[in-house]
Formats: C-alpha cells, sequence, structure tokens
C-alpha cells in the first residue's frame, strides 16, 4: 500500500491515499499508546498476540514482494478498470498513455534530450537574430554615412553655387567700378581741366590786381614827393589841398616789434622753429615755399594796407574739429587767441573759421578740398 502510495505521488495520481494514510498512522498511534499502557500492567497477556500479528505482517510483505518480484509487472494504478501506471522488476515506472505504454524515465530523459535540442535550436536561433541585428546595425550604420555624405555633398553644391553666384556677383560689381572709375577718371580730366583754366584766370586776375596796385602806390608817392606840403598842409603853389593819408594807418615799428616778441616767445617755448615749420604744409627747401610764403605776405600785406579782415579757413576730422579736447582748447581757437592781438595793432581784425567735421562720416582732406567754398566761404584769405 505505501509502494502504492508514493508511485500514485510520482504519477500525480493521488487517489485519495492521504485519508488511508492518515487512518494508518491514526491506527497505528493508537496501538503504540495501547501497548505502551499494557506494557505497565500486563505486558504479557499481549505479547503472544502482538508476536502473532507481526508475525502475519511480515509474512504478507514477504508474500507481496515475492509475488512483484516474479511478475514481470504489477499492476500499481487502476482507473475504473483501466491500468494506467505499471512499475517493472528492474524499479522502473511505465504509464499507458494513448493506449500505448511509455516508460517514464526513457520518456523524461527522450523529452529531455528533445529539450535540449530546442534550446540549441532557440540559441541557435538567437544566434542568428544576434547576427541578424548586427548586421541590420552596421547595415544602417552605413546607410546613415551614406546619408550624410550626400548631405554633405548637396552642401558643397550649394557653397559651390552659392560661390559661383558671388563670384559674378564680384565680376558684376567689379565691371560697375571699372565704369565708375573711368567715368571718375574723365571727371577728373575735365575738372583738371577746369582747374587749369581757373589758376591762369587767377594768376591773369593776381597780375593785374598787383599791377594795379603798384600804379596806385606809384602814385601816391609821386603825389607825395611833387606836393612839397607846408606846415598847414598846403602845396607851395597857393593851392589848398588835404594832405594825402598814408597807406598804414598804424604804428609799423610798434607793430613789427609786437611780431618780433611773439615770434621769439614762440622759438623759446617750441626750443627753436623747427618744429612750427615742419608742422605746416609750405616747409623751407620745398620748392613751392617761396612761393607760398609770398601769397600770404600779399593777402596779410592787403589787408594791413586796407584795414580789412584777414580769414583763416581751417578743414580736417575731429582733431581739426576739436573732439580730442575742448572746443577751447583746439588749434583755431588758440591761433586765434594769439595772433587777433597782434592783428589788432594794425587795426585788421583776425578770425579762424573750424570746418573740422569727425572722420567717422568718412570724410577727408582729399575730398573736403572739393567743398573749401561751401564749408569755408569765398573771402577766406588762407585754407588748411
Amino acid at each position: 500500500r505505501r509502494v502504492e502510495m508514493m508511485d500514485d505521488h510520482i504519477l500525480g495520481l493521488d487517489n485519495e491515499s492521504s485519508d488511508d494514510e492518515d487512518l494508518d498512522n491514526s491506527l497505528i498511534s493508537a496501538l503504540n499508546s495501547e501497548a505502551k499502557k499494557a506494557s505497565y500492567r500486563d505486558w504479557w497477556r499481549y505479547a503472544i498476540p502482538v508476536f502473532v500479528i507481526t508475525v502475519g505482517i511480515l509474512f504478507t510483505f514477504g508474500y507481496f514482494m515475492g509475488v512483484a518480484s516474479t511478475n514481470d509487472q504489477a499492476v500499481m494504478v487502476e482507473d475504473n478498470g483501466r491500468e494506467i501506471s505499471t512499475r517493472g522488476a528492474d524499479g522502473q515506472v511505465s504509464a499507458f498513455i494513448g493506449g500505448n505504454k511509455v516508460n517514464i524515465p526513457a520518456e523524461i530523459e527522450r523529452l529531455n534530450k528533445e529539450l535540449m535540442k530546442e534550446k540549441e535550436k532557440e540559441q541557435t536561433m538567437q544566434d542568428t537574430i544576434d547576427d541578424l541585428t548586427r548586421k541590420w546595425a552596421q547595415m544602417a550604420a552605413k546607410i546613415s554615412r551614406v546619408e550624410s555624405l550626400e548631405q554633405s555633398e548637396r552642401r558643397l553644391e550649394q557653397r559651390e553655387e552659392k560661390a559661383e553666384q558671388q563670384l559674378a556677383e564680384e565680376k558684376r560689381n567689379e565691371r560697375a567700378a571699372l565704369d565708375k572709375l573711368e567715368k571718375v577718371e574723365e571727371s577728373l580730366t575735365d575738372l583738371k581741366k577746369f582747374i587749369d583754366k581757373a589758376e591762369e584766370n587767377i594768376t591773369a586776375s593776381e597780375t593785374n590786381l598787383k599791377k594795379k596796385l603798384e600804379e596806385e602806390i606809384e602814385q601816391v608817392k609821386h603825389e607825395v614827393d611833387a606836393g612839397h606840403t607846408n606846415q598847414e598842409g598846403g602845396i607851395l603853389d597857393g593851392t589848398k589841398t588835404e594832405a594825402p593819408q598814408a597807406l598804414l594807418d598804424f604804428d609799423l615799428v610798434a607793430f613789427r616789434n609786437e611780431i618780433e616778441g611773439f615770434r621769439h616767445m614762440l622759438v623759446t617755448y617750441w626750443k627753436g622753429s623747427q618744429v612750427l615749420e615742419n608742422t605746416m604744409y609750405l616747409r623751407p627747401g620745398d620748392q613751392r615755399y617761396e612761393k607760398g610764403v609770398e601769397f600770404i605776405a600779399e593777402k596779410m600785406a592787403r589787408a594791413l594796407v586796407w584795414g580789412d579782415t584777414f580769414t583763416i579757413g581751417a578743414m580736417g576730422s575731429s582733431v581739426t574739429a576739436g573732439h580730442d579736447n575742448c572746443n577751447f582748447d583746439s588749434y583755431e581757437r588758440q591761433m586765434e587767441r594769439n595772433l587777433a592781438p597782434l592783428f589788432q595793432k594794425a587795426k585788421v581784425k583776425f578770425t579762424v573759421r573750424n570746418a573740422g567735421e569727425g572722420g567717422s562720416c568718412g570724410d577727408s582732406f582729399r575730398n573736403q578740398i572739393w567743398c573749401v567754398r561751401h564749408m569755408l566761404g569765398d573771402d577766406i584769405d588762407v585754407a588748411h
């Protein structure tokens, strides 16, 4: 019965064997308890029956074991008279599945082998999948690189196209600049002709004016020399006339002394005359120096003779405009403050006009010289 219960447990066919086992256990427990009690009272009364029962159990057990060993197979489990599980003489358990006798351990081993084969197949398939996945990743990386190269190629084509467009635009601009340059050259040629003509006119006007001035001076000298005026201002022939007015209505000696003193102050301050001489555009040694100094001297002489205003106009950038310092300290204002008192001695008004403009606007002396009349005026004596 215990062997049957173990087989039932192995096959998973435990047909109410647990209740019988509990009953056997309870019965054995009760018998052990009664035997223990009897051993204390009258053990001899139960010794013979216990011995007989024990011998009977051993005999029965030996009989069934002999039957199990002599038979080829012993029926272990039945289901409604249908044999479903047996144990052979070699201890192997078999079962009837679908009418076929199946060796359980052999079947389990076979199933384990098939399971191992399936696992091997699964592993092989997984390796194949991994290999395909790896190859797909490599293929995707190659495709990505190809797409990246295609994008780079498209960008290069766009850059080349843009560069070609820029080159074409630069060529158009160059052509336009050349056209403008040709027009400017033509304009400069015309302007040079105009300037040459103007210089000829100015030279002729200066010559005529100088000649006229010399004639007037000679006439005044002649009248002074021929007059022989008396104390009343008349001439010896008795005709009453006004005394001729002097050309310079100021003390020329005092004026010259003031100029020499001012010059001495400048030379002392600058420790020589070279600093100021090299500051000006007209420098000693330049072929234009003598002519330039003569021109300025004539301008000053005219102002001194006629008692007119002597005006200097200055053009330039931020330094001329006084942007680097206060307007009070710009060189135009300093020149005016230093030279105005000297000219005042000769009864001449000395002024300096500041037409400087900041260089940030793109202006410079190279293009401002064409705007002397507009920026400084027509009445200036010297343009700086």
